[in-house]
């Protein structure tokens, strides 16, 4: 008899779960933004068998071409997206594709979220992975020379030391910042620049003597003569004979920026 109910019981429950299911793919499909991912995230715990449905209305919700908060939709991916799924890596791979213009329209949050679930996705194609969170860091590098924003500082760092040594566009585009009008977005990007190389850097290296021989002005030019000492960490021939040029420079400020840098890194009998 007690089997009986129970088996009875189940049956009902099986019922209303899945007319509980059917209702909710139908509510679906006519839902966007913060109901969607509601929705959506309700129909995945009571039906995995719905995965398909849910994930790829997320996906969707993702491509819309219009001013809607991602952020709770990167976050519902994240949290039940399948390893190795090939839609949801398309979707956030194309969303961070545009890292720079969608940095400017949705903000750092979202970025950072997306990237995070990609990392998860994507395990298993780091290229991708890489291929993403450069293109985070050189958008991230981009606000940072336009600002100096901390917060843009705060997740260039962070993200610059997960990847490892940072990419010559990245540094580049951070010492975009040294041309700045601002001495306080100047000063943020110098910083900057100096935690994210270390001596011995040649792209580093590279980009500040691009920066000293090819830019108009002085003050950008004197901010890259300043961070020489930081990526040098022998002395070097054409790194010298470079400073010794600026040093006869009129530029007072250049002068005087090219000797401080050239002590650490001439040989002894070089500076007197």
């Amino acid at each position: 008899m007690q089997s009986r109910a129970a088996a009875a019981a189940a049956a009902t429950a099986r019922q209303e779960e899945e007319n509980i299911t059917s209702a909710l793919r139908e509510v679906l499909k006519n839902v966007t933004g913060d109901h969607l991912v509601v929705v959506a995230s309700a129909l995945l715990q009571i039906s995995p068998s719905s995965y398909a449905e849910a994930v790829g209305a997320l996906c969707q919700e993702m491509h819309r071409n219009r001013r809607i908060d991602r952020l709770d939709t990167l976050k519902a991916l994240a949290l039940h997206a399948r390893a190795s799924d090939q839609s949801v890596i398309d979707t956030l791979s194309t969303y961070l594709l545009h890292a720079k213009r969608v940095l400017e329209k949705d903000g750092t949050p979202p970025i950072v979220a997306a990237l995070r679930a990609l990392k998860r996705v994507a395990e298993q194609c780091p290229d991708k992975i890489e291929e993403a969170r450069t293109g985070v860091l050189v958008a991230l590098a981009t606000k940072t020379a336009a600002t100096g924003g901390k917060d843009y500082v705060h997740n260039l760092l962070a993200l610059a030391k997960e990847q490892g040594s940072p990419s010559e566009a990245v540094l580049a585009n951070l010492a975009h910042g040294f041309q700045n009008h601002n001495s306080s977005v100047r000063e943020a990007c110098k910083v900057t620049f100096g935690k994210l190389c270390r001596p011995g850097d040649d792209v580093a290296l590279g980009v500040l003597m691009q920066l000293i021989q090819g830019d108009i002005y002085g003050w950008s030019r004197c901010a890259a003569i300043e961070m020489m000492p930081k990526v040098i960490e022998n002395p070097r021939p054409e790194v010298t004979a470079c400073l010794l040029n600026l040093c006869r420079e009129a530029d007072v400020a250049i002068k005087s920026a090219a000797l401080r840098a050239l002590r650490p890194s001439a040989p002894d009998d070089t500076v007197p």
